[in-house]
């Protein structure tokens, strides 16, 4: 019997475009109001298809992390700047997936895509404060917080959004990227 991964394990993850057939399941990777405000602030709960559809019409680079045909992990980019940087936004993982490496590896590949296919020179994301294992994780990846906002939860109470920025190194030369600059959020 072939062994299963170990909580630490990433093995068999596989990263790809996310497609319109993708929207339920990465609605499922969503368990509540909470977790929901915590990924898309501006989002519904429940996370509908509807929502999704709308989302891709404002952002780029939607990604899904697939382990065994099963959708595992979302992510995407937002907010091009002309002066070389984007966001990382709607950073999520399974709950049965979590503490299992695959948000590192997730970041790291939206860390490539930034630089290898968008050609930017610096990638932020933001994360609120009393969210500790994502200010951990960022952290970790070599993001340094760059400003704070206030935001209000569904019931209403202030909570600090953070953002933080990581500098990227130039993609190796050769490649060319396509890529239009918009202030999409």
């Amino acid at each position: 019997m072939p062994a299963s991964p170990s909580p630490g394990s990433t093995a068999g993850l596989v990263f790809r475009p996310a497609t319109a057939a993708d929207y339920p399941a990465i609605c499922g990777l969503i368990n509540d109001e909470d977790e929901l405000f915590l990924v898309y602030p501006r989002g519904r709960f429940p996370l509908t298809e509807a929502q999704l559809t709308e989302l891709a019409t404002q952002r780029r680079g939607f990604t899904v992390g697939e382990r065994r045909g099963e959708v595992v992990a979302f992510a995407n980019f937002y907010d091009f700047s002309p002066a070389g940087h984007a966001f990382i936004g709607n950073l999520v993982v399974a709950a049965t997936q979590r503490r299992r490496g695959l948000g590192r590896r997730l970041v790291e590949h939206m860390l490539e895509r930034a630089r290898e296919d968008y050609r930017l020179a610096a990638v932020r994301i933001s994360v609120f404060a009393d969210n500790t294992p994502a200010l951990l994780l960022y952290g970790a990846a070599g993001f340094v917080p760059c400003g704070m906002e206030e935001r209000r939860d569904p019931r209403g109470r202030r909570r600090a959004l953070l953002h933080m920025e990581k500098r990227l190194t130039p993609p190796a030369e050769g490649r060319e990227a396509d890529i239009e600059m918009d202030g999409q959020g």
